[in-house]
């Protein structure tokens, strides 16, 4: 039986409403060679289907290219996109809430071995002694480099912050004389009775007075503070965490940073080259881990390259850190780390690092133990 001539025009017809279908949508317009391109494909599968095509495409290659208005085309990507970034949020945030378990975890273990250590009793007319390593980066056309280590050791009086006698590299780290100041006039506790036996040797003859409220401890030298403690003014401090660290915030409160910021420095500062009590030690770590933005590094190296795992938090574009011993948990060093690309230095630089190697308590100031002394973390 012949075909009839609406019959012949069967597949014009067809092609007119697909044509059609596809120009009543509000589609961005695309480039002529593409539409035309696009419109081919689309003819092609169209003609693959209709009555008499030869070789119809399997079923499981019929692919359809279907014209959608561009706010679906856009709200399908888009929703793409946005499970995505949900998804990827919601990673970082459960990354991150890890990350502040295991800091505080860590911190717990600290604070912990710092109790079983033993408690120290010196006197009057002591000194406390710590043995460290200390790198600070320099700048350099290559960028920031690390020299080699420098072996620092401080002599700090027992009682007051008065003739704190330093060597770097086992000569005497050179101060101008320090004007007399009326700490050092006023004979409290701790003032030297004559004059500096080591003028040469010594730091400044006082230290920042106390800050915001903070009172100097009794038995403590005029003008010692949180800021420039003596062992005797440590020995005043909060032992409980929550107290500590309201002492803290207290004093960082006058600080040109934020004051959680200033907070961790302090405390970064407390455990750098003093001799902290047990006691207060834990309460440092406890009150460590209750700052906000506390969370764990990861693998890092002090500078002796002692390994272990590092604590830290931000500060700005960089990152200061602890780096305890994995293994007893006791401090072995600091850090500070490049956090983000800034200032032409790349995310993950080393800025500086130090390592506590020996604290103990002696009886004369330029002199170190006879044995070696372990640090006490």
């Amino acid at each position: 039986m012949g075909m009839t001539g609406h019959e012949d025009d069967a597949p014009d017809a067809a092609r007119d409403r697909a044509a059609h279908r596809w120009e009543r949508y509000d589609v961005p317009e695309l480039p002529h060679g593409r539409r035309l391109l696009l419109k081919e494909h689309m003819m092609r599968e169209i003609n693959r289907d209709l009555p008499g095509s030869a070789e119809p495409a399997p079923a499981w290659r019929r692919w359809r290219l279907v014209a959608v208005p561009a706010a679906a085309a856009v709200l399908a990507v888009g929703g793409v996109v946005a499970v995505d970034t949900v998804d990827r949020f919601r990673h970082e945030e459960a990354s991150a809430a890890a990350g502040v378990d295991q800091a505080a975890q860590l911190l717990a273990r600290a604070s912990a071995a710092a109790l079983a250590e033993p408690v120290p009793d010196p006197r009057d007319g002591q000194f406390v002694y710590v043995k460290s390593q200390t790198r600070s980066g320099r700048v350099t056309d290559e960028g920031i480099t690390l020299p080699p280590p420098t072996l620092r050791e401080v002599w700090a009086p027992v009682s007051g912050p008065q003739n704190v006698v330093v060597h770097e590299d086992g000569k005497p780290f050179g101060a101008p004389p320090a004007q007399p100041s009326p700490v050092s006039e006023a004979k409290g506790p701790g003032a030297p009775d004559g004059p500096n036996p080591t003028p040469s040797t010594a730091g400044p003859t006082g230290k920042t007075p106390p800050a915001n409220g903070e009172t100097a401890a009794s038995g403590a030298a005029a003008g010692d503070s949180l800021t420039a403690p003596s062992y005797a003014y440590l020995k005043t401090l909060p032992t409980d965490p929550d107290r500590l660290l309201a002492l803290v915030r207290k004093v960082a409160a006058d600080a040109d940073k934020p004051r959680d910021d200033e907070a961790f420095v302090i405390f970064t500062d407390l455990l750098r080259e003093n001799l902290l009590p047990p006691a207060l030690r834990a309460a440092v770590y406890g009150a460590i881990a209750k700052l906000p933005g506390v969370t764990l590094i990861g693998d890092a190296t002090d500078a002796a390259g002692r390994p272990g795992a590092a604590i830290g938090r931000d500060d700005g574009d960089t990152s200061m850190q602890l780096v305890f011993d994995k293994q007893t948990a006791l401090l072995l060093g600091q850090r500070e780390v490049q956090r983000r690309d800034a200032h032409g230095i790349a995310a993950g630089t080393v800025l500086t690092t130090s390592a506590v190697l020996a604290v103990a308590v002696v009886d004369e100031a330029g002199r170190p133990p006879a044995e070696p002394v372990p640090a006490a973390g």
